[in-house]
């Protein structure tokens, strides 16, 4: 009787054990299959749609311009992307945040150092143009990224690269700021 009893409580425990695994099998194919739905949802056919839902996430107003260019504002400051459709890279420009005038040599060269220090240390790239006919320098920003749906919390990276293209503008400031100081010029 006792082997009796023994082998029934084994027999209800491996049966419970083999529901117990089906259940767990079952609820994980329904959690992958959560996922392939959400991923479907925010499956994006071309990178214009990518970049708009993009926008849409940060709450920013923006127009798509011509084909591979999309205008923005983020923080109070205007921007454009350039992208293909074929390709993996976006450009985000700033426009021109600062004007000098060439008559001002220190301070062309103050904002030449400071771009050249701060440029070694971030993410994104501030630039400046020399416009002869109307005589002055024009500075700006941009930040070259890979922007691929299947990236990883792509709209963390999205946010971060465009934090960091509006903290460049600052640091770049703040550096003028202390060159400018350095040589006596206000």
């Amino acid at each position: 009787m006792g082997y009796l009893f023994a082998f029934l409580v084994l027999f209800a425990w491996l049966a419970w054990r083999e529901r117990n695994k089906a259940n767990v099998l079952q609820q994980k194919l329904d959690e992958l299959e959560f996922d392939k739905q959400e991923e479907e949802k925010h499956s994006f056919s071309d990178t214009l749609q990518l970049i708009k839902h993009l926008l849409d996430n940060l709450n920013c107003r923006y127009e798509a311009k011509e084909e591979g260019r999309v205008e923005f504002s983020f923080h109070g400051d205007d921007y454009y992307i350039l992208y293909t459709d074929d390709g993996v890279w976006c450009r985000i420009v700033e426009y021109v945040w600062y004007e000098c005038s060439l008559d001002s040599v220190e301070e062309f060269s103050c904002m030449q150092k400071a771009i050249n220090n701060v440029n070694f240390k971030r993410m994104s790239t501030a630039c400046y143009s020399i416009d002869k006919e109307n005589n002055k320098m024009d500075v700006f920003s941009k930040n070259d990224i890979i922007l691929l749906q299947s990236l990883p919390s792509v709209e963390n990276y999205f946010q971060i690269c465009l934090n960091d293209i509006c903290e460049l503008k600052q640091k770049v400031v703040i550096e003028f700021e202390k060159e400018k100081q350095k040589i006596g010029i206000e």
